[in-house]
């Protein structure tokens, strides 16, 4: 902290502040790159606080709130560290940051021994007795960048304009004036940053090679460029614009690297910034996308796959020494550009490398398929099949357009390609959009070049994994189908992606869009590494026979495969070396009908849709339901007490489809209450078996229960059957509930299928309940694939919704109807008691029963019932 006295007129520095209305002293504070925080001296006038601001850009409403009275040495700290105008920040780069303070005053006709008298800051003609009472002053905190002697007035902090009286400090003269020093700090600073073109500053006087040479967060780059030197005196002479990747960028990029791609041979302003730019690499052109923030009223810039990282960093510009202006933008990720095709194939730093005699356009790539830039995949048979068709022009043509092109491995040749049609062919070109992955639209149909009146094709991004799992895909679903493709979904991986050519991207896929030709054992078969791997891997372990009735049945199927996430979730679950068990699991996946993704949602709006699986009188159970986050309706699957969503539907196949879901169907992972609780058909019993503490049972894993469970709509329709019967009435008998609810479990050391208790007894059995109930007894029958259960001579019959519900102790069966007598309730003494519930037996209910499990049965109530009247 230094404290100087005033300094004389000629050395008063320039500030921003008209100099015809104030004259201006000043006390300076350096902070040296690495500060975060600087410290503000008091005013060295008067001695008068110097209202400080914890940040620049704070309210002056704010900074008053804030006010306190400073002795010697106190401190006010700023904690941001970067000009906010040209966006110099000084943890990145050497250049220090000034931090001034000018103390403002109205031009007076004061001695030298007046102005040496602090505490006295006259207003122009003020009498002495008002020089007394009143001291006004104007402080405006200025951050200076200094990085090569070139000033940026940042953002103005008005910290105070007050008078003094001997007991308080009220608004005095001089208002006016602090409007305008507010106006002025509005437009200087709150103007260029509102909205998406941020206005350009006029930068540092200094070439851009300076700024990449002294930031070590760019040394990687920096080494690239030292390798040219006719670049490098470019950088320090010539108007350019250089698009910088960071240390970090390079880490993650495999191949190598074309300097001159990231360099353009002109100054161009982020609100410049063209949707296609061509680069001092022969005129290789780079594509500038900019995308919408989702809730946000700001954009993303992304030049080819690297996203500019700071936006307002970016408008700073920059001088050569021949005084041109230059630009510099920090990307994310390395520019990869296509190589020389010919003699020199290579992709180096140096200005000779990399450099063509044309721009490289999509035909190219297919011209020199056999290029080692490719590795193993071939473009060969592509480009054959593009000339049999007479095709050539889509691909050489001018424009921006997005293209697929699939590939052929050398071990692995495809023979799709060749059923690949003009119509197939367009519908691998995505139109007037130049797409990287890094900012395409995901899960959004766009249209291909065959989208028309007799055939529409559309092309979806689709993005799975994270980390080093993070694939990206490709989906394109085929409507109005001619004679040579069929309708559906095909899915491909990209392989080799984000490679610019002259007339757009290209991006090479595994396989060939649009064209249905594998069975579903071939795609699981052939799908090395993709999504399907992991449970073809896991089928091939154990279970072969599975796999093999699937290469050799026929008829129509629908396999629902997880992903590799949730297979590699059940690596060490102890039914894995059950064979029985497991052939019973994989053939739960099977549905042996076809199944598209519509039909399924067409068949479970309202109800849930039940379809019957390979495994002998087993069931999966698909349900609607909404995404918290986006609003829109996914669809679940529900098998062996197992719940998963189905992630990338209707994958069509010669002989079916397939479903991609999130979990592997039959291997429990939740004990009885867990399923109980998260069931949204069950919430009823669990809210029921909440009172009197009846579900923490639930959770041991000493024993095994057998739970029937009615389901939500099971307990509505009994208490609407029976008028005499209430809800409210039931829920005052907390005991009757519980003895209710243990007639439904039963407890021993292993858990009972239905196919069992079918097998075990073919008139009657008892089974073991809780040590105070009674023990059920049940007749069991199937008929046409379901099952029904009798506990009471002369009851009826009860439909098992859903059966075999494998939780971690024990399994659950979904009953249609309650194991209830009408004299397990009082009678409504009440003349209303007709009708489920009442407004009074709202009440009842809040007021009888215990705390959050009334508040939970309510909601669950309304649930159920508002779902039933739908």
């Amino acid at each position: 902290q230094q404290q100087h006295s005033p300094a004389p007129a000629q050395s008063t520095p320039t500030s921003p502040i008209n100099s015809g209305v104030f004259s201006v002293a000043s006390v300076t504070i350096v902070c040296s790159r690495d500060a975060l925080a600087s410290a503000i001296t008091p005013c060295p006038r008067n001695r008068d606080p110097c209202f400080g601001a914890k940040q620049l850009q704070s309210n002056p409403r704010t900074l008053r709130a804030e006010r306190r009275a400073p002795g010697p040495g106190t401190k006010f700290i700023f904690q941001e560290a970067h000009c906010t105008l040209c966006h110099h920040h000084p943890a990145r780069s050497p250049p220090q940051v000034q931090k001034k303070i000018y103390t403002a005053e109205r031009p007076s006709a004061r001695s030298r021994a007046d102005r040496s008298d602090r505490g006295r800051h006259t207003l122009p003609h003020a009498t002495q007795r008002e020089r007394e009472r009143k001291r006004a002053s104007v402080c405006v905190a200025l951050c200076v960048c200094v990085a090569n002697g070139q000033r940026c007035p940042a953002i103005m902090v008005v910290v105070g304009l007050y008078s003094r009286t001997r007991t308080t400090m009220v608004a005095g003269p001089g208002w006016f004036g602090l409007a305008w020093l507010m106006l002025l700090a509005f437009l200087v600073v709150v103007a260029p940053h509102g909205g998406e073109a941020l206005k350009t500053t006029d930068g540092s006087r200094y070439p851009v090679e300076r700024r990449i040479r002294e930031d070590p967060d760019l040394s990687e780059f920096y080494s690239m460029v030292e390798r040219d030197p006719t670049l490098m005196q470019m950088m320090k002479r010539e108007a350019m614009t250089v698009f910088a990747p960071t240390n970090r960028a390079f880490q993650s990029f495999t191949g190598n690297m074309n300097v001159l791609y990231h360099v353009l041979p002109e100054w161009v302003p982020l609100d410049r910034l063209d949707y296609r730019l061509e680069t001092l690499a022969n005129r290789a052109v780079v594509y500038i996308t900019r995308r919408k923030i989702p809730i946000e009223s700001q954009y993303e810039v992304f030049v080819n796959n690297a996203q500019i990282l700071d936006l307002r960093a970016a408008n700073h510009s920059y001088r050569s020494e021949t005084n041109k202006q230059q630009a510099l933008y920090i990307i994310g990720d390395v520019l990869l550009s296509v190589p020389t095709f010919g003699e020199t194939e290579r992709l180096g730093g140096s200005s000779g490398d990399g450099v063509v005699a044309h721009r490289i356009s999509t035909w190219d790539l297919l011209v020199h398929s056999e290029s080692s830039f490719f590795g193993t995949f071939r473009l060969g048979p592509l480009r054959k099949q593009v000339t049999q068709q007479q095709q050539e022009h889509l691909y050489r043509g001018q424009g921006f357009h997005t293209f697929f092109l699939p590939v052929e491995q050398s071990y692995k040749p495809r023979s799709s390609l060749t059923r690949l049609d003009r119509v197939g062919l367009e519908g691998h070109v995505i139109p007037d959009r130049v797409l990287f992955t890094a900012c395409a639209p995901y899960n959004e149909p766009l249209q291909t070049l065959a989208f028309g009146e007799n055939v529409k094709i559309t092309i979806s991004f689709v993005s799975y994994g994270t980390g080093r799992d993070a694939r990206v895909y490709v989906m394109s679903r085929t409507a109005l189908p001619n004679a040579r493709l069929a309708s559906g979904t095909v899915i491909a991986q990209i392989v080799k992606a984000n490679l610019p050519v002259s007339n757009g991207v290209v991006h090479l896929i595994n396989r060939p869009l649009v064209v249905v030709d594998n069975k579903i054992a071939q795609a699981l078969q052939e799908d090395e590494d993709g999504i399907f791997s992991k449970f073809y891997d896991l089928i091939a372990d154990y279970g072969p026979d599975f796999f093999a009735a699937l290469q050799t049945g026929s008829g129509p199927k629908t396999l629902l495969v997880p992903d590799k996430a949730a297979v590699s979730r059940i690596q060490e679950s102890k039914y894995l070396n059950d064979r029985k068990k497991m052939m019973e699991v994989f053939r739960m996946h099977l549905i042996q009908e076809s199944l598209p993704i519509d039909r399924i949602r067409r068949s479970s709006t309202g109800v849930i849709g039940h379809y019957a699986t390979a495994a002998p009188n087993m069931f999966v159970y698909f349900d609607l339901q909404q995404n918290q986050q986006s609003h829109e309706s996914i669809v679940t699957v529900e098998g062996g007490g197992v719940n998963a969503t189905v992630l990338l539907p209707d994958i069509t196949t010669v002989d079916g489809y397939i479903h991609v879901i999130d979990r592997v169907l039959g291997l429990p992972h939740m004990n009885v209450r867990e399923k109980l609780e998260t069931d949204p058909m069950l919430n009823l019993s669990y809210e029921l078996g909440m009172l009197n503490r009846f579900n923490e049972q639930l959770n041991k894993t000493t024993r095994r229960y057998t739970f029937f469970v009615p389901r939500d709509q099971a307990w509505v329709n009994w208490f609407t059957k029976r008028t005499s019967r209430r809800l409210d009435v039931f829920l005052q008998h907390p005991d009757k509930v519980r003895s209710v609810m243990e007639r439904h479990l039963i407890i021993a050391d292993r858990v009972f299928r239905m196919s069992e208790l079918k097998s075990m007894s073919p008139e009657s059995l008892i089974l073991p309940t809780s040590t105070n109930s009674a023990p059920l007894r049940l007749r069991v029958r199937l008929e046409d694939r379901r099952f029904f259960i009798k506990w009471k001579e002369g009851g009826n019959w009860i439909s098992v919704f859903r059966h075999d519900i494998e939780c971690t102790n024990g399994i659950i069966h979904v009953l249609d109807e309650p194991l209830m007598l009408d004299t397990d309730i009082p009678e409504a003494t009440s003349s209303a008691a007709g009708g489920l519930i009442s407004t009074r037996s709202i009440l009842i209910i809040v007021g009888c029963t215990s705390g959050a499990p009334a508040w939970l049965l309510l909601m669950a109530l309304a649930r159920c019932i508002s779902t039933i009247w739908q």
